[in-house]
């Protein structure tokens, strides 16, 4: 959606401010009785929640526009501590294969082969093999079971027990943006678990759908579980065990297919007046099930704030669902805002949400932004409900229209092993308006505005001429440190998050799991330090999974280790586990190679993470949640309490930046490559630079470049600097055409990386030269409003820069507009611009022109609406600089017109 702004601040009345936010400090609000004893909160800039005492929202107000239909509860608990030991009633027939394979069918089989063995078992006598494929090419098969009769909204659990000889399946590998968000949206060929929804007359409805992937890890039986729910229309529901396997053998076992009955229950409170204070509203909670809630709402310049704990006082494991909602009655003529370009009408019906899952081996579903909402052009209102920046939590944030409420789920754990956490999980919501005609951007920039310092780097990288990365800790690392230091090139120490290790040359079969292990046992008793030190890490921080196994990220051939298999397994970067993989980087690679550069006269800027939480998991190691400081989550298998592995890393680089600081200097940044999804929304305050890299399919996409996930990381690196290196082999000219057009959109400098062999000439050209157009406009900073329309949906615009001094000093003065023609044909549009929201509505004269060529644009100029007509071929992007001329100079006497101008 594109949509424009009339340049009145709707917070205000006013033209658009900046402001501090939640930092400034809490404005006042009234917190009095009212009718039947109701309290009111006020945000300060026009939105009200009103309260009964038993904590129910009976009115949500913009201004005089009432948003709220029937009051609903503010909390919403659903307690699933007991969910894990729910097997029965199994409305499966034959679910342990006991009776042969009655009750299964074949349903697509190529190259994979399935029969009842006994002797392997989860339990009982027999179990369904799957075995098949070669290393050259994977095999598919999948089973269905009999179709089970539902009922539409009726929840339920399917699960199923899983092991396979080798100690692990190779597939599903892979990275964040494939494994939390492509693999649930199109049928494609995982290892797992699927689902088929019928009709009452037996049709299908839509095609099979992933119900949970087995990623790897199954040396011994490992179960696999997700919760469902019925879409409308489903009579019945069809279970179906798919294998893609690569000369590789799997067991599966013990199917279960039962209700999942858990009530959400409203959470009864007593809603008061905080004592002493003006400004709040405090929820003193009874306790459900031994469970107890309390909440604070307070109100601050732009947002309410909803900030809670829930207290185990049974001193069990608990895990739990708390929905924190308010009532929207949104019908018809109201907007679901999914991202900056995709909306969506909302119906009576269904649930609307930008959803991925928290980890990748399974689903347990996250929002993919900090923050999502609806609006109503009519009415002029517009709701978001967001997650607070640098706080890590597990939330999913969603509107349910059956029940017209917007709201936030948190899934949360308590341990009694997690000491320190002392038996709380804790939540943190914000509630707050949007301006419908801008929908989703106008909540990205309400959100910055509300927390300035967490978008503000610390380290500014865009007066650098370039960047590396590298170890600096030996004596050409620290020369290569020196002489890129006198060109003014960014140098970073390389560390990763990743336990890798080269177990057997490439020429050699596959390896299984006990040849890694093998490997890691003689690195143990190696004669280097470091490497003994390695394999401590591994043993002291490997992330364990519901079996007590280390978790792989994957066993493989890689491209930038050819001659090697390699087994890599996900590390808890917690930096409070001792000899973890958090201390193993410090010491050996971190604190190594500052001092080395020290030494030498070098400054080293930074260090740099590599793939950065490219494989979300929970970890179940005692020693994690002993030393876990930030809520626990659990686990959609087992509903087990654990650590969740973006929390650790929010514990790493809190520890890495205050050491950085104190030990360093605090001009030393920070940078990713930035793989990970919904986890970095809480993780990027930390970050000073954001870099990403992938392969580039024929149509200029990709899995790590597209404009969904480009939207994304755009959002949460913001005005910092964002680059792309492209992996691609054998790239192309005509590949390259379809790339650029994006990065020029999003001003992200792209550059071919180590294993992009191969590439065609004019692949480099167009690469090179997109590159250094970026290099001129891209330090002014991003910015989500672009105040400018479209007349054509498929061309796209994005701005950088603001009127006034640029924010960096490296950033050349003016606003750019990146505009981008995404058709396959070409276009004609015409482009709308704002003067007035942008602040340029008082200069009398202004220059346009293409950033590239220099040349003067045409323009009309209508009051504060500049209106330019640009001709767009099929895939092209152009940069537009729009500036205010310079004064004329006098020289001797004499004024000398300005140089450029329609």
């Amino acid at each position: 959606m594109e949509t424009g702004r009339d340049g009145k601040d709707a917070r205000g009345g006013g033209p658009r401010r900046w402001r501090e936010g939640l930092a400034a400090g809490i404005v006042c609000l009234v917190a009095g009785a009212s009718l039947a004893g109701q309290l009111e909160i006020h945000s300060g800039d026009g939105l009200a929640l009103g309260l009964s005492p038993n904590g129910s929202v009976t009115s949500v107000r913009i201004g005089a526009t009432e948003l709220a239909g029937a009051p609903a509860p503010l909390l919403v608990l659903r307690d699933l501590s007991a969910a894990g030991a729910d097997f029965e009633p199994n409305l499966l027939a034959n679910p342990g294969f006991e009776d042969g394979l009655a009750h299964w069918q074949e349903v697509q089989g190529a190259g994979v082969e399935g029969r009842r063995v006994t002797g392997e078992a989860h339990s009982g006598s027999g179990a369904l093999e799957l075995s098949g494929g070669s290393e050259d090419g994977a095999g598919w098969a999948a089973w269905a079971a009999d179709p089970v009769s539902v009922s539409p909204g009726e929840r339920l659990r399917v699960a199923a027990w899983w092991k396979s000889p080798a100690g692990f399946l190779v597939e599903d590998s892979g990275t964040a943006p494939a494994l939390q968000m492509v693999q649930w949206r199109q049928f494609d060929h995982h290892t797992g678990l699927y689902v088929q929804w019928l009709d009452g007359a037996g049709a299908t409805l839509g095609q099979a759908e992933l119900a949970t992937p087995l990623h790897m890890n199954c040396s011994d039986w490992r179960l696999t579980r997700r919760e469902l729910v019925a879409p409308a229309g489903a009579a019945a529901l069809r279970v179906i065990i798919g294998a893609k396997l690569l000369g590789e053998t799997v067991w599966v076992d013990d199917l279960s297919l039962v209700p999942a009955t858990e009530p959400d229950i409203a959470v009864p409170v007593a809603a008061t007046p905080c004592q002493g204070e003006a400004d709040c509203i405090e929820l003193a909670g009874s306790g459900i099930g031994g469970l107890q809630v309390t909440a604070r709402l307070s109100a601050a310049s732009g947002a309410i704030a909803i900030d809670g704990t829930v207290t185990d006082v049974s001193g069990a494991a608990r895990a739990f669902d708390l929905r924190v909602q308010v009532p929207v009655a949104a019908d018809e003529g109201w907007t679901w805002w999914d991202d900056a370009h995709v909306s969506r009408p909302i119906e009576r019906t269904g649930r609307y949400e930008h959803a991925i899952s928290a980890v990748a081996d399974g689903w347990l579903p996250i929002s993919l932004y900090p923050y999502g909402g609806l609006g109503t052009s009519s009415a002029g209102a517009g709701l978001a409900m967001a997650l607070p920046p640098g706080v890590p939590q597990l939330g999913e944030i969603a509107y349910d229209a059956a029940h017209g409420v917007l709201g936030v789920t948190f899934h949360l754990g308590i341990s009694p092993l997690a000491v320190q956490l002392g038996g709380q999980a804790r939540f943190h919501a914000l509630v707050f308006r949007a301006d419908p005609a801008w929908g989703f951007r106008d909540i990205i920039e309400r959100y910055r505005d509300l927390f300035p310092t967490a978008f503000a780097p610390r380290v500014r990288l865009y007066g650098f001429s370039g960047r590396s990365q590298g170890d600096f800790y030996t004596p050409a690392g620290v020369e290569q440190a020196l002489e890129e230091d006198a060109a003014n090139i960014y140098t970073a120490q390389y560390t990763s998050s990743d336990l890798a290790i080269k177990v057997t040359p490439s020429g050699n079969p596959r390896p299984v799991l006990d040849d890694l292990l093998a490997t890691v046992d003689q690195m143990a008793q190696s004669s280097d330090e470091s490497t003994r030190a390695f394999a401590d890490a591994i043993g002291s921080s490997a992330v364990v999974d519901t079996n007590g196994e280390w978790m792989l990220k994957h066993v493989i051939v890689p491209a930038w280790a050819q001659g090697w298999w390699e087994g890599s397994w996900i590390a808890d970067m917690d930096p409070d586990i001792g000899g973890g993989k958090a201390q193993w980087n410090l010491r050996y690679r971190i604190d190594a190679s500052f001092a080395a550069c020290n030494a030498a006269g070098a400054h080293l800027d930074g260090v740099q993470i590599d793939n950065f939480m490219s494989t979300a998991s929970f970890d179940f190691r005692p020693e994690a949640l002993a030393a876990a400081t930030q809520t626990l989550g659990y686990s959609p298998h087992t509903y087990e309490p654990a650590v969740h592995n973006a929390s650790a890393v929010w514990e790493y680089l809190s520890w890495l930046r205050r050491h950085l600081d104190e030990t360093w200097g605090r001009d030393r940044g920070i940078t990713i490559n930035f793989w990970g999804v919904g986890h970095p929304d809480f993780l990027a305050p930390f970050i000073d630079g954001f870099g990403s890299e992938g392969n580039i399919k024929g149509d200029g996409t990709g899995t790590n470049w597209n404009l969904e996930i480009l939207d994304y990381r755009r959002a949460i690196a913001d005005r910092r600097p964002y680059l792309f290196t492209n992996q691609t082999p054998g790239f192309s000219a005509d590949q390259a055409h379809l790339f650029i057009g994006p990065a020029i959109l999003y001003g992200v400098p792209p550059s071919d990386g180590p294993n992009g062999h191969q590439w065609e000439p004019g692949a480099t050209d167009e690469v090179d030269r997109t590159a250094q157009l970026i290099f001129t406009f891209w330090a002014a900073g991003w910015e989500p409003l672009t105040d400018a329309r479209s007349g054509d949906p498929d061309v796209l615009i994005e701005r950088f820069g603001r009127a006034g001094p640029p924010q960096d000093p490296a950033a050349p003065p003016g606003i750019f507009f990146t505009v981008y023609n995404r058709a396959a044909a070409a276009r004609q549009a015409t482009l709308t611009v704002d003067l007035d929201a942008l602040g340029l509505s008082g200069a009398s004269t202004l220059r346009l022109v293409d950033d590239e060529t220099g040349a003067a644009v045409p323009y009309v100029r209508n009051g504060a609406a500049l209106s330019i007509t640009l001709a767009l071929d099929a895939a092209q992007a152009r940069v537009l600089h729009l500036s205010i001329p310079p004064r004329p100079r006098r020289s001797r006497g004499r004024v000398r017109p300005a140089s450029a101008g329609p």
